[in-house]
């Protein structure tokens, strides 16, 4: 898998912060140590420290994507709502990959959803979901948009539908009785009454499109509506 971040400094300057700027992770950088990174983001206004940009460098490193090691790095101290989205694509574009373009369509209409802007980066736009309190997760890990047959793609959400609530439960869900919103209309079909019967706090009652090409707008409107 090929990541789109950079992996080396673009400079020769240890004053030169130009590395910074297009978020380089390189862990083994000669010109500026990870330590230097922290210390510069910090001046830029984003929270990081050692252990996240370790754990951030390994992951990009790896040749698969941990779907969960991204989604840990922004998950947060204390949950306020959850989204829970169809599946990571096939591209590899993932919701919490921070080296990835803020114009992805589902973070795109998070982002103008939840705050009305959008982030210099994808990474600073993780950061204000996660100190918001808020967390996205799949109904699935495994790619499901390149299967055609929408029968075959909604059986593997409803297969998986224990699997799903494990997660929940593992976030602290329906002790919690946190918040729950589900984005797409087949993840709403499979999963509402579901996971209403299992006891979850699911707070849409109808079903909110996947922010794609034309829906994005009305999607943004959705999204709006059910967080207040």
């Amino acid at each position: 898998m090929k990541y789109n971040y950079i992996d080396k400094c673009i400079c020769k300057e240890h004053t030169c912060a130009k590395c910074l700027v297009v978020n380089c992770h390189n862990s083994s950088c000669n010109i500026h140590s990870l330590k230097s990174k922290i210390r510069q983001r910090k001046t830029r206004g984003i929270k990081q420290d050692l252990d996240y940009l370790i754990v951030l460098d390994r992951l990009l490193t790896n040749k698969t994507i941990d779907y969960l090691g991204f989604r840990s790095l922004y998950t947060p101290k204390k949950i306020k709502t959850i989204f829970i989205a169809e599946s990571p694509p096939v591209s590899g574009t993932y919701f919490y990959n921070p080296c990835g373009r803020i114009t992805e369509k589902l973070f795109n209409g998070l982002m103008k959803a939840l705050f009305n802007k959008l982030p210099s980066t994808k990474e600073e736009g993780l950061f204000w979901f996660r100190d918001n309190g808020y967390l996205l997760i799949d109904s699935i890990y495994t790619p499901l948009n390149d299967i055609k047959n929408k029968s075959r793609r909604n059986n593997l959400i409803y297969e998986n539908i224990n699997t799903l609530s494990k997660d929940l439960n593992s976030l602290g869900a329906k002790k919690h009785q946190t918040k729950i919103i589900l984005i797409k209309k087949n993840v709403y079909q499979v999963c509402y009454k579901e996971l209403i019967e299992k006891g979850y706090n699911i707070i849409n009652n109808n079903f909110i499109p996947f922010p794609n090409y034309q829906w994005q707008q009305k999607f943004i409107k959705e999204i709006k509506n059910t967080i207040i």
